[in-house]
């Protein structure tokens, strides 16, 4: 899996090079794996009178839900970018590069959702059309929004922002309607520290005052942010 820091470096890359921006997705893709090996299991509610009593089925393809199927599609998907001539990257498995005289492409993914950057067009059309040999891909155009992140041209820089999901995070915590504030913490605000393993975080206090309160989203939202 790319790494959330490798995603800003690859957008970073981009904006400094003067690159395009794109972003694709492969439809199902854990079922395009073959398994190395037999895997058998038994049949699913309701199929019993088909297959017949006391039968078992054996998989052909990969699926999810399958301890090995993260692995054994992205050896698929890294077999078919080798055979395009692209590399991995020494820093991450899940980041391919082609280098073609003076054109570059550049290609990372998560499970499904491809990220790419490079300098010619022509050559991202090629990958589109390599790949849709062998797998259901979709090219969604210019890189919009890309795991839950908005990424927005402006001019020569590429703007990334969280807005769609922090306006989640509100509504699911009944704060959509809040007013915003320089302070996370209004003047006078006290927690209760017995509230606080239901609230799934934790607090940090310096001389007894409250200056960090961690939760689960937090690292989530980050992902826009260099900080």
């Amino acid at each position: 899996m790319v790494h959330p820091i490798t995603i800003r470096t690859i957008v970073a890359l981009a904006v400094a090079n003067g690159w395009w921006t794109s972003q694709g997705d492969v439809k199902t893709a854990y079922l395009n794996a073959d398994l190395p090996k037999p895997v058998y299991l038994r049949p699913p509610k309701g199929l019993e009178p088909l297959i017949g009593h006391g039968k078992i089925m054996q998989l052909r393809k990969s699926v999810y839900g399958l301890g090995a199927s993260g692995r054994l599609w992205w050896q698929t998907f890294t077999k078919k970018n080798k055979e395009l001539g692209m590399e991995s990257i020494t820093a991450d498995d899940c980041v391919f590069k082609l280098t073609r005289w003076k054109s570059v492409l550049v290609v990372a993914i998560i499970v499904d959702d491809i990220l790419m950057t490079g300098n010619d067009e022509g050559l991202r059309q090629e990958y589109f059309e390599f790949m849709q040999q062998f797998f259901k891909v979709s090219d969604n155009g210019d890189l919009n929004f890309y795991l839950g992140v908005h990424y927005k041209r402006d001019g020569d820089d590429v703007i990334a922002n969280q807005t769609g999901y922090l306006e989640r995070v509100l509504k699911r915590f009944g704060m959509e309607n809040c007013k915003p504030a320089v302070s996370p913490m209004p003047q006078g605000f006290s927690l209760n520290p017995d509230l606080l393993p239901e609230q799934g975080g934790y607090i940090i206090t310096l001389n007894d005052a409250p200056i960090v309160w961690k939760s689960g989203c937090l690292p989530l939202v980050t992902l826009s942010s260099a900080e």
